[in-house]
């Protein structure tokens, strides 16, 4: 059971009770042990008293139970080692009570093997519910059917986990544990444990080496019951609206010119990302112009029949820009002689200020093309196979950054931001991870020289070494991506078919989101009337950020004082701290102080269309590798395997299913 995001408030006891114990426990640690049991005491005592007084009471079933062990540790205030989060019996045994007026007598049993799977199945047996079969818990109120019962098992994982591997039963495993009678057997990686629980309740006296037979024989029982438990993970990891789907990986392939085994898989790799509606171009960098067969541009393969192909040319954005350096060649870009589709293209570092090679599509070959995905109500998906080894900027886009702002010698083609959409290797906001850039202007926003709208993930991508050998790198391969979806007004970074939920507490320190932060903050002020302290009134009013904070989706009170209510406001893409006067009848006023606390990176809201030049000399290049950019700096070292532009907004079911192509997702089993 993973419930990461479930509600959980501590249930700490109130200082008078920690009073009445602190001279009569050994130490301050039992004492606050004691006062927590008698206030679940007097807690449990109020609901009963309610359930009466509402004559509930003789019809409602209680049942209480506990997550882990806990024993209070004589040395400092916490739990003892031996305890919590370990697969001892004061880690794992722990109570389960059962309460129904007139249907249950009171007894204890202290030798019966029970389970919390066997909760379930009791309350829907009480409800007169048939359990499901999948349920392998027994009903609890049938001792004859719990004296068959021989064992039981226990899986024990680290508290934080990782969330990609949850279907996997042996990632972040601390210990296996089974009971078969009063013998108990500890798996940890790599070493057993046998314990005789009847003569060493404590499991403090390790018996396995004089008992090899018994701990191979236990063994084989928990290797039993992995093997007959179902696997059932209908929400294995945390996607933005995302279900589990079982599928087919399918496993980087070896280019072999001819090979007909080679051009069938090949073909199965373009037909599937083909199948998917909406498909503008893709790369695969086997397909050439005239045929696979040449040393020719590399040429993409259209979505639809009769759709339009779009060559990729070799450039030099120092020769273009700066007027130095070689002109580029496809002999730039190394061959990986295999990849998700059969070949991948090597970007490494520059040698040199003046040799910044890039494969791009021109604007003159793509103005106004179906490429050229701009404008109102437009969404658009872009997803890039590849093996990471450094690096933090541009992966693939339309993302002509400018010439206009160098640090450094000055370019001597100087051309304003052509923004349209980008894909990069986080930035500083994540770097190794992916960030999803977009524009509303081709320019700058927020106030900041720089484009600032960016959803970005905190998984980073899996990392090659420079001289990993071909062969070795199969397992290393990412599909990333991003979906900007017009109508939804969200922009969604991906990495392997993932598009975790990201929250960025305290934006206002951010380096990169204190930009929105500020847009957001003005665009508060600008609404207030008059002029507001810390306002700009010359901040552009086109750049104020106003995610939807028509209704919150949920509140929490922070601090409540007798003419002061703050409290804690989640919208959908906001968390604002909101300050409020309380009105002589009780009811909240009008705010009086709103704070933005946190700001939802993934998805991202934005609310406007992407930029649309509506000359080629207002657009900038589709490029993939690097992007035209002011300054000459390192951009990005890997080799890239396939690049898919789609003019709509791909569904996560869809972003998983690329990801399968070169087994870049993680197969939930």
């Amino acid at each position: 059971w993973y419930a990461p995001f479930l509600p959980h408030i501590p249930h700490n006891a109130p200082h008078r009770l920690y009073q009445k114990y602190k001279d009569l426990a050994p130490d301050e640690s039992t004492a606050r042990y004691w006062a927590n049991i008698a206030w679940l005491d007097d807690t449990c005592g109020q609901l009963v008293d309610y359930l009466k007084e509402k004559d509930l009471y003789n019809n409602t079933l209680f049942v209480f139970t506990a997550d882990n062990g806990w024993r209070p540790d004589p040395q400092k205030v916490s739990w003892y080692v031996r305890s919590k989060k370990e697969p001892v019996e004061a880690g794992v045994r722990t109570p389960i009570f059962l309460a129904h007026k007139n249907r249950i007598a009171p007894r204890r049993d202290k030798d019966t093997l029970a389970s919390n799977i066997d909760i379930a199945p009791t309350i829907l047996k009480a409800c007169g519910i048939e359990p499901d079969k999948a349920m392998s818990g027994l009903d609890l109120k049938k001792p004859e059917a719990l004296a068959r019962r021989d064992r039981v098992f226990v899986d024990l994982y680290e508290v934080n986990i990782r969330v990609d591997a949850v279907g996997d039963v042996d990632s972040d495993l601390v210990a296996r544990v089974v009971v078969n009678g009063w013998d108990k057997l500890i798996v940890r990686p790599g070493s057993h444990e046998l314990y005789d629980l009847k003569n060493d309740p404590d499991d403090r006296r390790d018996i396995s080496a004089q008992n090899p037979d018994r701990v191979q024989e236990l063994s084989a029982s928990i290797n039993d019951w992995l093997e007959a438990t179902p696997m059932i993970f209908p929400h294995a990891t945390r996607h933005v609206g995302a279900e589990e789907t079982d599928r087919q990986a399918l496993p980087p392939i070896q280019f072999v010119g001819g090979d007909t085994r080679f051009t069938a898989a090949n073909q199965e790799r373009v037909d599937l990302v083909r199948q998917i509606p909406g498909l503008v171009a893709l790369w695969d960098f086997v397909q050439r112009r005239d045929s696979w067969q040449t040393h020719n541009l590399f040429i993409s393969i259209p979505g639809e029949s009769g759709g339009r192909a779009y060559e990729l040319e070799p450039r030099n954005i120092s020769r273009d820009f700066w007027h130095q350096g070689p002109q580029a060649t496809l002999a730039d870009f190394e061959l990986l002689g295999r990849g998700p589709f059969g070949q991948a293209v090597r970007f490494s570092s520059p040698r040199s200020k003046a040799h910044l090679p890039v494969l791009a599509v021109p604007r003159k070959h793509l103005h106004d093309s179906p490429l050229d995905i701009k404008g109102k109500g437009k969404s658009v998906t872009l997803v890039v196979w590849l093996l990471y080894e450094r690096g933090n900027h541009a992966i693939a886009g339309m993302w002509h950054e400018g010439t206009v702002t160098p640090k450094g010698e000055p370019p001597v083609v100087q051309e304003p931001g052509k923004r349209q959409f980008g894909l990069f290797a986080g930035l500083q906001a994540n770097k190794g991870g992916i960030g999803a850039h977009i524009s509303e202007n081709g320019g700058a926003s927020f106030g900041d020289i720089y484009a600032r709208h960016l959803a970005s993930t905190p998984t980073k991508m899996k990392k090659i070494k420079p001289d990993t050998k071909p062969t070795d790198s199969d397992s290393y391969w990412n599909a990333v991506g991003m979906v900007f979806d017009n109508e939804e007004d969200r922009v969604t970074a991906y990495v392997n078919g993932m598009a975790e939920e990201v929250w960025v507490e305290n934006p206002k320190a951010s380096r990169f989101f204190q930009h929105a932060y500020r847009a957001w903050q003005q665009g508060q002020l600008a609404a207030l009337d008059g002029i507001q302290p810390g306002e700009d009134v010359n901040y552009p009013k086109d750049q104020f950020y106003r995610p939807p904070e028509d209704k919150p989706v949920e509140t929490r009170i922070i601090k409540r004082t007798s003419d002061r209510v703050v409290r804690l406001e989640t919208y959908p893409f906001t968390k604002v701290e909101a300050t409020y006067q309380v009105q002589p009848d009780g009811t909240l006023g009008k705010p009086l102080k709103r704070e933005l606390v946190a700001l939802k990176s993934n998805p991202y809201y934005f609310g406007s269309d992407i930029y649309a030049p509506k000359s080629i000399e207002q657009g900038g290049p589709f490029t993939i590798g690097r992007v035209i950019h002011s300054n000459r700096h390192a951009t990005l070292s890997a080799w890239i395997g396939g690049v898919a532009v789609f003019d709509r907004a791909l569904s996560d079911d869809e972003m998983k299913r690329l990801a399968t192509i070169g087994n870049c997702s993680v197969v939930v089993q």
